[in-house]
């Protein structure tokens, strides 16, 4: 074979399965904290490095509806960077990689999970006049425990 098809090839692969990959995360995001925790241990660092990104995103996306309340928004942004620090130590400990690495892994699984929460949001304004939906408060709230658990 030669070096050109063997590059066509893997590369086809890679696409293939990041394709696979984010498919799985985005309907595995949307489902509820609630449902995702009762399916899944925290003891697990693959789930809670998850539950640190998703809150992330959630909380990222309550900052950015937020923006004309300031005692919120910025309650939410510092949430935000607090739990995104928090990931990237994780997932450097856990893949074993450097944090400049675990940085760039996680913000794309951030950049997917804001993605699939801003879309769902937008939809419900379209439908209701309000960002939030019953899971979307419920996740908020799951997150707030969550972040009160981690960061205390």
């Amino acid at each position: 074979m030669t070096s050109t098809f063997k590059t066509l090839i893997f590369g086809l692969m890679i696409t293939a399965a990041l394709s696979v990959a984010t498919s799985h995360l985005r309907a595995q995001e949307l489902r509820s904290l609630n449902s995702y925790l009762q399916e899944n241990n925290l003891d697990d660092p693959a789930a809670l490095l998850y539950l640190s990104l998703r809150c992330s995103a959630q909380y990222a996306h309550a900052a950015s509806v937020t923006q004309d309340r300031p005692e919120i928004n910025s309650k939410f942004e510092s949430s935000t960077m607090e739990l995104v620090m928090f990931a990237h130590r994780l997932k450097s400990k856990i893949a074993k990689i450097d944090l400049e690495k675990s940085m760039e892994l996680n913000m794309q699984q951030f950049d997917m999970m804001f993605t699939a929460i801003k879309s769902k949001a937008e939809k419900n304004w379209a439908l209701t006049g309000n960002y939030g939906d019953d899971m979307y408060w419920a996740d908020i709230e799951v997150c707030g425990a969550f972040y009160e658990a981690v960061m205390s």
